[in-house]
């Protein structure tokens, strides 16, 4: 599955505070004594086996032991999964107090009592960045420093604009009428979005005013991501570009960034996706794009760590910011751009923290030795599911590496939605071949597919309305 649940049971956090994991010491068979670990990585809201425990496992294959924390967001909202289910147990405790300063030494003391010195912090979750950047920047020794508009939508524009790098214009509101103003003063066509969020969550697409009000009342009434209880009190309205989307997966080192892996979006509509196509960074405009980025990071003050980036570029060749999420690509990438470029982003990572061979190795843009693509499933109906048509088709295509959904229960029987943005995909597909062309056919043979992949049952009330329709047409005509 591309992302899990967060409130996940976790036995693995449930048994050390700080919860350190230390490499496996036996081997077999043994040939020397093994070497106890003297540095540690911190992993906050380690939650998917596609990220954070990927990279667990890596770190703890180099002899480099893993702490696993909580975000304070996080572990409030564990504690209430808790208490509805009468645990006593505090996942608070997860989470060392960065506002504390003598609770925060005690809690490094405890770690450095076992021969271990912090060296870095990754986090997994988008709610736990701020957290994580505060953390990192008080306890480890490669950190980014706290910069706010590494997550702040609209201070990160001003910040690059600042920088001489150009971007989207944009007006910061605090009202309905404001964005009606802005509207006005921009293009036929605007976006809108809060300061903080992920995932396209309250993000609009505006071409009337009407859409701007209800846009804006809709940011209003929402929670500030990253908090159970405060309101949006501020929102964006920006210019909207026009041009193809790319996503562009970075790992910097020391204040060098590498693009990792570089994907262009297949939209049917500005919120749904029909692919992410992976593809090489060889032209001069995706080049160009790279190089855009890597401006960005720098005056991000980026320097460690991992970045997910999205810009557009235009016809004219105007590269333009959307946002920088200072964390993994949220998709199971590893195996696919493994197979297809030849590295991955998590273990790229883990290497610019451990001072590895790989990220000196790898080139500063990627390059494809295969085709990848991943396939996001929309559902077209709504309803309960009565049977599902093509997986066999879709599993049996010559590029077909994976088929998943993100529910282990999707199947026959359960409820679904019409799919409204990437947020309600209900699975995907991950296509690998050599053949450029074979991959084109089988992408769009599963797109097609896709169209009539779920039947559910009908209602009673459409069983009905399709008996009585011919009435009621005939009805209406009587009456014309």
């Amino acid at each position: 599955m591309l992302i899990f649940p967060l409130l996940l049971v976790l036995p693995f956090l449930l048994h050390l505070h700080p919860s350190i994991i230390f490499p496996p010491s036996d081997s077999d068979p043994p040939t020397k004594a093994p070497q106890a670990p003297t540095t540690a990585i911190i992993l906050v809201d380690p939650f998917s086996e596609l990220h954070s425990q990927f990279i667990r496992s890596n770190l703890l294959s180099q002899n480099i032991a893993v702490i696993e924390v909580l975000s304070p967001y996080i572990a409030n909202g564990l504690n209430k999964d808790a208490k509805n289910a009468d645990s006593d147990f505090d996942y608070l405790s997860m989470s060392p107090d960065v506002t504390n300063q003598t609770a925060l030494a005690s809690w490094v003391n405890s770690v450095e009592s076992n021969g271990l010195k912090i060296t870095s912090v990754i986090c997994e979750s988008d709610s736990g960045l701020s957290y994580a950047e505060v953390l990192s920047s008080l306890v480890s020794a490669k950190h980014n420093g706290i910069q706010e508009g590494r997550r702040n939508k609209y201070l990160m524009n001003e910040i690059c604009k600042s920088n001489g790098i150009n971007t989207v214009k944009q007006k910061l509101c605090t009202s309905v009428r404001e964005a009606l103003d802005s509207y006005n003063n921009f293009s036929s066509t605007v976006i809108l979005k809060p300061e903080l969020g992920v995932a396209s969550e309250n993000v609009y697409k505006c071409s009337t005013e009407s859409e701007v009000e209800s846009a804006a009342e809709n940011i209003l009434n929402a929670n500030t991501w990253g908090s159970y209880r405060k309101k949006v009190d501020k929102f964006l309205v920006q210019e909207y570009v026009e041009g193809e989307e790319y996503v562009l997966d970075c790992v910097s080192k020391n204040g060098e960034h590498k693009c990792t892996a570089m994907w262009l979006y297949d939209k049917t509509e500005f919120k749904k996706y029909r692919g992410t196509r992976l593809v090489s960074c060889s032209e001069p405009e995706r080049t160009k794009m790279a190089d855009y980025i890597f401006s960005v990071l720098t005056a991000l003050n980026v320097t460690y760590g991992m970045s997910h980036n999205e810009v557009k570029i235009t016809k004219n060749g105007d590269v333009k910011l959307i946002e920088v999420n200072c964390r993994q690509h949220n998709a199971n990438i590893a195996p696919l751009t493994s197979m297809c470029i030849g590295y991955n982003t998590l273990d790229v990572v883990v290497s610019a923290y451990v001072d590895g061979e790989l990220f000196d190795s790898i080139p500063k843009y990627p390059i494809l030795n295969r085709y990848g693509t991943i396939v996001h499933l929309q559902c077209t109906v709504e309803g309960r599911v009565k049977k599902l048509k093509g997986l066999e088709e879709i599993e049996n295509l010559p590029s077909t590496a994976e088929l998943d959904f993100f529910h282990d229960d999707f199947g026959i029987d359960c409820d679904v939605a019409v799919t409204e943005s990437i947020r309600t995909d209900c699975g995907f597909v991950i296509l690998i071949n050599g053949d450029e062309a074979e991959l084109e056919r089988d992408y769009e043979r599963i797109c097609e597919l896709m169209k009539t992949m779920i039947v559910v049952r009908r209602r009673k009330r459409d069983k009905v309305m399709e008996f009585l329709g011919p009435f009621f047409d005939g009805l209406v005509t009587g009456f014309g």
